[in-house]
């Protein structure tokens, strides 16, 4: 097994046996049997004290009126946190879709200490109507012929907003320092942002491109994420094609292990970049290794390609002279 393989194990043992806990016992208590002390809960109302949520069920609510189990799982390799994610069934027929975080107590024990839920009726059309609170989220109906580009200009808006500041950020500090050029390192969905001005505005004032754990072909766990730019980096989403290969020499920094980019080879494209694999476990691991600082610097001191000279004919320079 991995270390990730091994780091996951406890995590994933103890959902299930939450899960199946909450198959032989009132749902109330299979909750309060495993949740942190401390542990925050996020829902329609917002955010709060999770043990007082669950506390505020009916006492004798029957066992199996969720049922769910993880899809998705991983951990950091300290074996201290992890999370799960997958779908949930409620009595009635409701689906809905589940992320908790796990941390392990100082007695062993896995207890979860966040946790978020998502009724997939919410994003239904009927709901989309009655419902504020998505109208960010766009909407799901099928569109009209005459909407359909006016919905492509939409799909990329939120990348195409962040490319806008990134490109004032970038020529501010080139002036600041007085530098004819700028590097651009980023990490996550910042490296898309950073290929996307390359890729509408060009290579001007920027030497070249570092990218760490960037999902350049779109990550599947953004169908979980209501952030406004989770449509643009799903796996395939077409607001990321013609990015590669970018108009400045780039190296690509990723982990086999990252949990984030699914699968792990959209962190790697296809071709146009200097790829560095670094064994450095999970997504936000990635900014704290060691590995990956030392593999960032040497792209940074890596010498750029000498610009190959431009070579005149004899006839043509007799021409002009």
């Amino acid at each position: 097994m991995s270390a990730l393989e091994v780091a996951v194990a406890p995590v994933v043992a103890a959902e299930r046996a939450f899960a199946q806990a909450g198959q032989e016992r009132p749902v109330r208590e299979a909750f309060l049997a495993f949740v942190a002390a401390d542990a925050v809960r996020v829902g329609p109302e917002g955010a709060g004290s999770a043990p007082a949520w669950i506390a505020g069920w009916p006492q004798r609510q029957d066992a199996g009126a969720i049922t769910w189990g993880p899809a998705f799982a991983g951990a950091a390799r300290s074996g201290e946190l992890g999370f799960t994610t997958g779908p949930a069934l409620y009595q009635g027929g409701r689906r809905g879709t589940y992320f908790t975080i796990w941390r392990r107590q100082p007695d062993g024990a896995w207890r979860w200490t966040f946790d978020l839920g998502a009724d997939e009726a919410l994003f239904r059309p009927k709901t989309l109507k009655k419902d504020p609170r998505l109208a960010a989220f766009g909407s799901p109906v099928p569109l009209r012929p005459q909407a359909a580009a006016a919905a492509a200009a939409r799909e990329t808006a939120a990348l195409a907003s962040r490319m806008q500041a990134l490109g004032g950020e970038a020529l501010a500090e080139a002036a600041a320092r007085g530098a004819a050029e700028v590097d651009l390192v980023g990490f996550g969905t910042g490296g898309l942002v950073a290929a996307w001005y390359l890729r509408h505005h060009g290579p001007a004032k920027v030497r070249r491109l570092i990218t760490i754990g960037t999902p350049w072909r779109g990550t599947k766990l953004a169908v979980f994420s209501r952030a406004p730019e989770a449509p643009e980096i799903k796996f395939g989403a077409h607001a990321l094609d013609g990015l590669c290969p970018p108009p400045v020499p780039t190296v690509c920094i990723w982990s086999p292990d990252d949990p984030v980019v699914v699968p792990a080879t959209s962190a790697v494209p296809e071709h146009g970049v200097d790829a560095v694999r670094v064994e450095a476990g999970g997504h936000v691991d990635l900014l704290l290794s060691a590995r990956v600082y030392r593999a960032v610097q040497a792209a940074l001191e890596r010498p750029l390609a000498a610009p190959q000279p431009t070579i005149v004919p004899e006839t043509a320079a007799a021409e002009t002279g």
